[in-house]
């Protein structure tokens, strides 16, 4: 009786089939028998508990269970590179050519990086290099339905696109809320203190399972800020290793403005081309119509120290 009074208790906290939340993509794998024991599908809600329970105590990967669909975003159109955590591969996403941007965080789908051959690499070791010039479909940063995004002015982590669950998001929940569990333990204490004392045995286990769920998603939460945040401290201090492009076009246009030969004319016209390119990406504006060819040797060395002192 008890059982069936809390198996059609309505949740105050809305079902909405596109919610895009860690949880939802659980509980649907759950239903395909993913990770629990087949024998058990026919069970109500405890089974359901139960498993979610399991596939956290044995840390499954966030990555085999979100979808595969990923999207571009416009404010963050390069990729940075990836990472490897706890919960799967990250890919890092920013505005190459702005200083202080936002950074974006996405886990990426297993399926999707078997497919892209995304290697797996730890962000501190010695090997791992970010930024440099990536290649065709890596070019440029993707989101998946998982993406985290710390903001540079508020210096907080934030969800990249609301999650339809119906919950405010604080930094601490980013990868799971748990404000589903306490409603249910809540309803089920009031359930167990209506009842004799021999039917309570099931409601008290299921609380106490609950209630593992809670400290499981505590510590996967705090996990992953952890990741992202010693992510971010690396860039900021600068020692993040990366691949600088600019650095080697710096000294090379240093060089060059130091030429005398008139054969090298040619060689300065295309160094502040390229300098002038750099600079309107950086800035963001169109590229103006400069005539190059109109200047002499000690105009083009005078426009391409103004342009080194200007993208440095």
């Amino acid at each position: 009786m008890g059982g069936e009074i809390y198996k059609n208790k309505k949740s105050k906290f809305k079902k909405n089939g596109n919610e895009n939340t860690l949880d939802a993509y659980i509980t649907k794998n759950i239903s395909k028998n993913l990770w629990w024991n087949k024998s058990q599908e026919k069970e109500n809600k405890q089974t359901e508990s139960k498993s979610k329970i399991e596939f956290l105590k044995k840390n499954i990967k966030a990555t085999k269970v979100i979808p595969p669909g990923m999207k571009q975003i416009k404010e963050t159109p390069d990729n940075l590179g990836y990472f490897e955590t706890q919960f799967g591969t990250v890919s890092v996403g920013y505005k190459k050519y702005k200083k202080n941007t936002d950074i974006v965080f996405s886990l990426i789908p297993e399926r999707v990086k078997k497919e892209y051959r995304i290697p797996t690499r730890k962000f501190d070791s010695p090997s791992t290099y970010f930024g440099g010039e990536m290649k065709g479909s890596k070019k440029n940063f993707k989101a998946s339905k998982l993406s985290f995004k710390y903001d540079e002015e508020t210096r907080r982590i934030e969800k990249l696109e609301n999650d339809g669950d119906g919950i405010v998001d604080k930094e601490d929940k980013l990868l799971y809320e748990d404000k589903r569990e306490s409603e249910k333990i809540k309803e089920l204490q009031e359930l167990r203190s209506n009842i004799p004392l021999k039917g309570r045995q099931h409601i008290s286990e299921e609380i106490e399972v609950l209630r593992n769920i809670q400290e499981e998603k505590k510590e996967d939460n705090l996990a992953l800020i952890k990741e992202i945040r010693k992510f971010v401290r690396k860039i900021n201090k600068g020692t993040l290793k990366k691949i600088i492009e600019s650095d080697e076009a710096v000294v090379r246009s240093q060089r060059i403005a130091t030429f005398s030969n008139l054969d090298d004319i040619i060689i300065l016209r295309k160094r502040a081309e390229e300098l002038l390119k750099h600079a309107f990406k950086i800035s963001g504006e169109k590229l103006k119509s400069i005539n190059l060819n109109r200047l002499n040797k000690a105009q083009l060395r005078e426009l391409i120290n103004k342009l080194i002192k200007k993208t440095d």
